[in-house]
């Protein structure tokens, strides 16, 4: 990919989400939307599994 020489070695913050496409985060967040369930979890249980890393 394109982008991965200019993140590489740069932590995870602020200036690595700013170098990144504002468009391809877009498309991140609509699949996350697309794929998370509309109801959260109930108290006390694990968090969805998209949302795990």
């Amino acid at each position: 990919m394109q982008w991965t020489p200019t993140l590489q070695g740069l932590p995870l913050g602020v200036d690595y989400f700013e170098k990144l496409n504002p468009d391809f985060l877009l498309e991140i967040v609509k699949e996350y939307i697309e794929l998370c369930p509309a109801k959260s979890t109930s108290q006390g249980q694990p968090p969805v599994p998209q949302l795990q890393h």
